[in-house]
């Protein structure tokens, strides 16, 4: 059972499956703090009022997390209900204080983002790594970049679907992060939502067959 803020390095085990996660938990703390969540582990979110229920890295004060699972033994983040619905848990969400090195690696991610947000949120110029995970089954964006240059970084590999609205969005300054291997079909909107605003770095925008 997980109730409690990550104020101090903390790694989960695959040995302690299903790993229950009761509320909102934040990572991180003044002098830092990360969370290392190992490959094989199963991690269950309740469903709580609104949807809280999810995991918050580098709310104003620095946090990490690394979930870098393997080919043959993912990393899971799920809903712990027993007929699980998209939205039933907050979702992972990276903001102003995360560190540029958190890292989501073969991971799959389900049943998390509410209506008006996504499974995977990076705001406040926060930026995360993100490579061959499936997200799907949100009630919003598979991924979202609500707030002050919020972006996803390396992203190759990953396979976004089944999710209420768009696979992803990003500013028009950080569509030059979306690399390649990406499968993006299946949304309620299958295309890549661009935000606006001034293009100040040099890059390339692929071809994403959305």
């Amino acid at each position: 059972i997980h109730d409690h803020d990550i104020v101090a390095d903390e790694t989960w085990y695959p040995s302690g499956n299903p790993h229950y996660v009761t509320q909102g938990i934040a990572v991180g703390s003044y002098d830092g703090a990360k969370l290392t969540i190992m490959p094989g582990c199963l991690v269950k979110f309740y469903t709580t009022t609104n949807a809280s229920a999810g995991l918050l890295i580098g709310n104003t004060v620095p946090g990490e997390l690394i979930a870098v699972g393997k080919p043959d033994s993912l990393i899971t983040f799920t809903s712990n209900a027993a007929t699980p619905a998209p939205g039933d848990w907050y979702g992972i969400r990276f903001t102003s204080g995360n560190r540029p090195t958190s890292r989501l690696s073969y991971c799959v991610i389900d049943y998390g983002g509410t209506a008006n947000g996504g499974a995977v949120e990076c705001s406040w110029g926060a930026s995360a790594n993100v490579d061959h995970c499936t997200i799907r089954n949100s009630a919003g964006n598979g991924i979202i970049t609500i707030d002050h240059d919020g972006r996803v970084t390396n992203f190759t590999g990953n396979t976004i679907t089944n999710n209420a609205k768009y696979p992803l969005d990003a500013y028009c300054n950080n569509v030059r992060h979306l690399g390649t291997g990406n499968v993006l079909t299946g949304n309620g909107l299958d295309c890549i939502l661009i935000y606006g605003r001034g293009i100040d770095s040099s890059g390339t925008w692929l071809k994403h067959s959305v």
